[in-house]
């Protein structure tokens, strides 16, 4: 849940409802219970893997791009009705697993850079700059 809502993330374009209204939401959806809408105005294409929550941000991991808009590599996040990239994401990888470290953002899947920085399967995001957290020889699937 986010904000009163339930959040989904796949790999989707649309979203139909009763009466046969088509909502068009890429990749994710937010449930208020009675009607689907719109998470925010980013427009992906690849699919979402992973939708967490700490305190009023929603993250997003995965393996997708943006178009028409500010580059976003399989790592988004929303707040205050606006979605920001988080230094470039992962590149060319996939993010499998988005945890939480003290006030970091602790990343993981199956990716070799992230910002820019060389890092082996796991990331630390400190709302500035991304930090590599050791070196693993496969997917990462899970943090907590």
């Amino acid at each position: 849940m986010f904000q009163g809502k339930l959040v989904v993330g796949g790999d989707f374009q649309r979203v139909f409802q009763e009466g046969n209204q088509v909502l068009k939401s890429p990749l994710l959806a937010f449930w208020d219970g009675d009607q689907w809408s719109r998470v925010g105005d980013l427009k992906l294409t690849g699919s979402v893997s992973v939708v967490v929550t700490n305190q009023d941000t929603l993250y997003i991991g995965g393996q997708f791009e943006s178009y028409g808009s500010a580059d976003y590599h399989g790592l988004a996040a929303y707040e205050g009705g606006q979605w920001r990239p988080m230094d470039g994401g992962v590149g060319d990888g996939k993010v499998l697993v988005i945890g939480f470290f003290e006030q970091d953002v602790i990343v993981g899947g199956s990716f070799l850079q992230a910002g820019g920085v060389a890092v082996k399967n796991l990331a630390r995001w400190d709302s500035r700059t991304w930090t590599a957290m050791g070196d693993f020889n496969g997917d990462l699937n899970n943090v907590y």
